[in-house]
């Protein structure tokens, strides 16, 4: 029996301990915390430095706040301290004019609402006072603005009348307990969300702006510079059909050309339908053979091929058209070996047909690229299958004949209204009718900056079918067993 009494005993002194004891030792932190607090504070008073006296004041007031135990000395000393500091505030207004420091003036109200245990009759007295002064300052300056002229200003100084008049009520709520220290932080707290929603809200504009901005400009520029490419590519094949259909000199008289009589003859016999059985369209043959069968003709092929590739690419450069060149002079070189070209014709064939276009390096880059041409600038455009030949020296004297006539002659038509001698039939060299062929077949299938979508290989075939005046049928026959 005595033993379960010593137990309970036990327990009751484990929870009294358990309970009490946090209180305590925290009440104990607090007691020293507090008194550590005055300390420094009545140092901060005693030296003038009324600021960080109210910033040490405030920490003990916060330290007791929804707790009793805040003692009358600690009152005494918070409602000094903030009248010193208030009155430093009012003494240094006289100073300057009764020019109030407004920033220090607003943080003493909104101390004063934080903290209305530290107001006392006195402090109130003088808040009152610089509120009053502040607010006939502002009537004055208020009077001074009624002319229409100055309705801005006007307007300006009323809404700080009224953020004092406002400032004023809410102070004399708050120290009246009409408003709680509660409801003041909320509505601080809203305000501060507000305030940083606000800046959030802009800079999130402010970006949004500038995104903008920066994407219209590059969009601005990528379309400029792409319209600058169109018109460019379209003025470039614009004036090539313009150019062909012209007729007439620089001093508008038609041009005529020595036909010859049997031309007719010729062109009825011509078989449309068959291989190329004449040995006049083979006569390069010889020549090519001959290249070819010297010693080092492997490496002066390569050397030329070479150099073929390379004005290639500049003459692409030039006229906008990406990888033409290489991609007509593969087509030829397809159609020579399906035509039964000797295969030393076919290779020189396929040099020939990347640079057929090298007079266009002649032309200044300003006409190929300008919206509107005249017939002089037309002209000059059209000449470049005359002025291929200085851009060809490099290629050796026993093969110009095929070079030149694939320069001279790829805008010959079968019909004969083509331009520059105005061939027609078979009359044409077989060179200048293959890259005639695959040169607009190769614009037909492949994607131009003027054309968004690029043609099969079958429409293209067909389109160019349609235009049975300009192309060599027999040639159009074996583009369909190549591609």
């Amino acid at each position: 029996m005595k033993n379960s009494c010593i137990k309970k005993i036990a327990v009751l002194f484990a929870a009294f301990a358990f309970v009490f004891c946090p209180v305590k030792i925290f009440a104990g932190e607090s007691v020293d915390e507090a008194a550590e607090l005055m300390q420094r504070t009545n140092d901060f008073y005693n030296k003038g430095n009324y600021v960080k006296a109210v910033q040490s004041v405030n920490l003990l007031m916060e330290l007791y706040e929804g707790r009793s135990g805040f003692s009358e000395n600690q009152k005494l000393m918070a409602e000094a301290v903030y009248y010193a500091w208030i009155n430093s505030i009012y003494k240094t207004a006289s100073i300057n004019n009764g020019k109030v420091d407004r920033k220090e003036f607003d943080n003493a109200i909104l101390c004063l609402k934080l903290h209305p245990q530290a107001a006392s009759a006195r402090t109130v007295s003088l808040i009152d006072k610089m509120f009053d002064d502040e607010i006939k300052f502002f009537e004055k300056l208020r009077r001074s603005y009624v002319d229409e002229s100055k309705r801005n200003q006007w307007r300006k100084v009323n809404a700080e009348i009224s953020v004092l008049e406002k400032s004023r009520k809410e102070l004399e709520y708050v120290i009246n307990g009409d408003v709680s220290v509660d409801m003041i932080k909320r509505y601080l707290d809203e305000k501060e969300r507000e305030k940083t929603d606000k800046i959030y809200k802009v800079m999130i504009f402010t970006t949004g702006v500038f995104l903008f901005i920066a994407l219209v400009i590059l969009i601005y520029f990528i379309i400029k510079n792409y319209k600058r490419r169109v018109e460019a590519q379209h003025n470039f094949e614009t004036t090539m059909e313009v150019v062909a259909l012209l007729t007439r000199d620089f001093n508008g008289s038609k041009i005529s050309f020595v036909k010859d009589a049997n031309d007719k003859v010729i062109d009825e016999k011509y078989d449309t339908t068959g291989v190329f059985a004449s040995k006049k369209e083979f006569a390069f043959d010889s020549v090519a053979n001959e290249f070819f069968t010297n010693e080092d003709s492997k490496r002066k092929f390569m050397e030329l091929e070479t150099e073929c590739y390379q004005l290639g690419l500049k003459i692409d450069e030039v006229t906008g058209r990406k990888n033409n060149s290489r991609k007509v002079s593969e087509l030829v070189y397809k159609i020579s070996n399906a035509a039964g070209v000797n295969q030393n014709t076919a290779l020189l064939y396929h040099c020939a047909a990347m640079v057929y276009d090298a007079g266009f390096l002649s032309v200044k880059k300003q006409i190929l690229s300008a919206e509107h041409l005249t017939i002089k600038e037309r002209y000059e455009v059209r000449s470049h299958v005359q002025n291929a030949q200085k851009y060809l020296e490099f290629v050796p004297p026993e093969l110009q004949v095929v070079f030149m006539d694939a320069a001279e002659y790829h805008h010959e038509n079968f019909d004969g209204k083509g331009y520059m001698a105005g061939m027609r039939g078979a009359k044409i060299p077989l060179i200048a009718r293959m890259i005639r062929v695959c040169e607009s077949y190769v614009s037909l299938v492949n994607k131009r900056i003027y054309r968004e979508t690029a043609m099969d290989r079958y429409s293209a075939l067909t389109e160019l079918k349609r235009k049975s005046g300009i192309y060599d049928p027999k040639i159009l026959s074996l583009l369909e067993k190549v591609i």
